[in-house]
């Protein structure tokens, strides 16, 4: 049972704050139409083509269905996304970032999801192969150095490069950490062959990867 005084206290509470709360209602009713136009972009015939593509190329089935959760409080500088299981979040502030198109940010977490639901067995092997040439890099998760950068690539650059190639700009950053980055600009173009090409990451992607960690190790300096 709830007391008197409790129930006193929950309506002043709900009085006092009830201002604030309906104008964040207000803003976030935007989100309705901004989340009907990125299904509708999302499910383009050519879209759902290349999400196949990835689904090939990571030897898994190419089906994500997700209850997205759009979050915008505390007001955020930059949008962003995370998935976790069938629920994505995206990070989306009202008042910067309606109209910006964010179906590359979805794409990203999308190729995560497709990369977890590899076999045990495909990641490991994959992953001592990788990190057997690749050094890791100080402080980084083990899950990071490779996926990473395929979620950058597949998810977002070359996603703008066919679909998007106004906003695909090489002389921009593509990640905020200097490693993925560069990793990510270092596979793109065998990333690119490989999808073209209708293959999967074990028709030896990860020997095409290898090799350029043995030709950076090798340059002066390293």
């Amino acid at each position: 049972m709830i007391s008197s005084e409790d129930l006193a206290f929950l309506r002043e509470f709900h009085l006092h704050f009830r201002p604030k709360i309906a104008r964040y209602l207000r803003e976030s009713e935007a989100f309705r139409s901004e989340a009907a136009k990125l299904r509708k972009k999302l499910q383009r015939s050519g879209v759902v083509a290349y999400f196949n593509q990835l689904g090939k190329f990571f030897a898994v089935e190419a089906s994500v269905h997700y209850t997205a959760l759009y979050l915008w409080w505390p007001p955020l500088s930059r949008d962003y996304a995370w998935a976790s299981g069938d629920q994505l979040l995206l990070f989306e502030n009202p008042g910067k970032h309606l109209g910006v198109a964010s179906e590359d940010v979805v794409l990203h977490e999308v190729v995560h999801t497709l990369s977890s639901r590899q076999s045990r067995e495909q990641k490991r092997r994959l992953t001592d192969r990788f990190l057997a040439v690749c050094p890791l890099p100080k402080g980084m998760p083990v899950m990071n150095p490779l996926e990473e950068p395929l979620a950058v690539v597949f998810g977002q650059m070359l996603f703008l490069n066919r679909f998007d190639p106004a906003r695909f700009r090489t002389e921009k950053s593509w990640y905020r950490n200097e490693w993925i980055d560069a990793f990510a600009r270092a596979i793109f173009a065998i990333s690119k062959e490989a999808l073209e090409k209708e293959e999967s990451i074990n028709d030896g992607f990860i020997s095409r990867v290898v090799a350029l960690c043995k030709v950076k190790r090798a340059e002066p300096g390293n």
